[in-house]
């Protein structure tokens, strides 16, 4: 078992392909990759584009040297020549193991790379320092993937096995030496240093404000922060999303309807009435932003390819961690993953600077909405005397207390009941 060698006419036509290209220029009319296009931008220096055509007084094309090399420099940092990677059977039709591609269906069907002029595609095409590419560690999981389903593994294992020792908990069945392997128990570390990595805990100045939605009785009036913050701990018995009972937590929304979308059932709206008000943030405060979630650098950015990784598992844990879950009887289940990440959250992870992190701000699994579950007991938004007292970290607006007249009732009942028909 020996590695292909190409013959003497490939090694001719590789080195010829190679030649193509040289010296021309290109403007960024020709590519559509905003990474590439930059490239153009910060290196022009001829007056005309050997590939359009187009001409101008002004400097407007680079040499296509400089856009290849990022191309190919980019390429190296995922994929490798497979005679560093495969092994060979002339027997067995090639390259064993994974999929191979020569430059063309590499840049074209597996990248995409966007280029349209047949011209240029081909001088790039022509310019690969390989005559053949395959995934760099093709036997190991991408790494967004290997922290996907490292994630799937702990919300089983913390739902269905240990709920409370999930920290020390280790797979016998897993061999822990594996790249692949990521343990139960470090799984809420790996999402902390990703959420590092990528930059996720920002500031909220304050008076930031946070509206929240009590459903009551008719015949009761609410206008005191007492009545409408975080509830007392006996209380607070149902389950949620980023607490179990009994643990109370402040949720709240950046806007009404959302509040209102969160917190009111349709189907139990005989007899209630709906109130609402802002809160506002005492002091700046420290968020880690599951919303707000930058897009992965694109394959062109030189030097992201671990970054783009880890972004594209932070959108997808953060969508899971938003799914819809229904009501039945199974929530305190179902909640229990989210539960776990965010009491870690509360006592574990800190800012950048050492300092706790005092909410997660995070999408409406009602109508995609910007939502914020605040770690501020019932004595963090109420007015008291007692100079003992825990900090005061929200503060009713009273100038905001809004109850919902006949009219908005009707349309919250209309609106939500076909939120939940749409989603259903």
């Amino acid at each position: 078992m020996f590695p292909r060698a190409a013959d003497e006419d490939d090694r001719l036509v590789w080195g010829e392909d190679q030649m193509r290209g040289r010296d021309k220029h290109v403007c960024t009319e020709c590519i559509s990759d905003d990474d590439l296009r930059e490239v153009i931008e910060t290196n022009l220096d001829s007056h005309k584009c050997d590939y359009c055509g187009k001409s101008s007084d002004d400097l407007i094309a680079a040499p296509l040297d400089v856009v290849t090399e990022r191309i190919w420099e980019c390429v190296s940092e995922v994929y490798v020549n497979p005679v560093e990677e495969l092994p060979y059977e002339t027997a067995e039709g090639g390259w064993q193991g994974a999929d191979v591609y020569d430059p063309w269906q590499l840049l074209n069907e597996e990248i995409g790379l966007g280029v349209e002029d047949e011209n240029l595609l081909e001088d790039i095409v022509g310019s690969s320092p390989e005559p053949e590419w395959t995934k760099r560690d093709w036997v190991l999981l991408e790494p967004n993937k290997r922290q996907a389903y490292g994630w799937e593994a702990f919300k089983r294992a913390v739902k269905h096995k240990r709920r409370f020792t999930f920290w020390t908990m280790e797979e016998a069945t897993e061999d822990p030496h594996h790249p692949d392997y990521l343990p139960v128990s470090r799984m809420l570390d790996e999402i902390r240093d990703a959420v590092n990595t990528a930059e996720l805990v920002k500031n909220l100045p304050a008076g930031s404000r946070f509206w929240r939605v009590r459903i009551h009785k008719t015949n009761v009036d609410l206008a005191h922060d007492h009545e409408l913050c975080s509830p007392p701990a006996e209380s607070a018995t149902q389950p949620n999303r980023m607490s179990p009972g009994g643990i109370p937590m402040f949720y709240g929304s950046e806007d009404l309807d959302t509040a209102v979308d969160e917190t009111f059932d349709p189907s139990r709206a005989e007899g209630k009435a709906i109130t609402g008000a802002c809160f506002a943030a005492t002091r700046a405060m420290r968020i880690l932003d599951l919303f707000d979630l930058p897009e992965p650098p694109g394959f062109f950015a030189s030097g992201t390819h671990e970054i783009r990784e880890t972004i594209k598992f932070l959108r997808q844990f953060a969508r899971d961690l938003s799914q819809p879950i229904p009501r039945d009887g199974k929530e305190h289940i179902d909640y229990v993953p989210s539960q776990a990440f965010t009491e870690f959250v509360r006592y574990h992870m800190k800012a950048q600077n050492g300092e706790s992190i005092d909410g997660i701000r995070y999408r409406s699994s009602r109508n995609g909405r910007p939502c914020i579950v605040l770690f501020c007991e019932r004595e963090n938004c109420i007015a008291t005397e007692d100079w003992q007292r825990a900090e005061r970290i929200l503060r009713l607006e009273e100038c905001s207390l809004q109850r919902f007249s006949e009219e908005q009732f009707r349309e919250a009942v209309r609106r939500t009941t076909e939120m939940r028909r749409n989603r259903a």
